[in-house]
């Protein structure tokens, strides 16, 4: 209320947006629903330059049993912003 004057925070217009994201869901994440994360790609499709949907709860994208999904896929996608350093797969080995 003191920063707003409202309850909630205003609307931000998500075109704004200029830098390249990267968005992940998952099929099965209860709080950031796969049709949420959707729409918000195509609010954002100028500058997404990766959108993937896997099976996993929300946070399976911290502690899953299984991490290959972002050893062989994101950190590929992270080392591409990162050039002439070394990569940061290395240290995943």
């Amino acid at each position: 209320m003191q920063k707003y004057n409202q309850t909630t925070p205003p609307d931000y217009e998500l075109g704004n947006i200029k830098v390249p994201l990267a968005l992940l869901g998952g099929t099965y994440d209860a709080l950031a629903d796969p049709e949420d994360v959707k729409w918000l790609g195509e609010q954002v499709k100028n500058t997404t330059v990766f959108q993937q949907q896997y099976p996993l709860g929300h946070l399976s994208f911290a502690v899953a049993r299984n991490m290959t999904w972002f050893t062989h896929g994101c950190m590929d996608l992270i080392d591409s912003y990162n050039p002439g350093n070394p990569s940061l797969s290395q240290y995943l080995q």
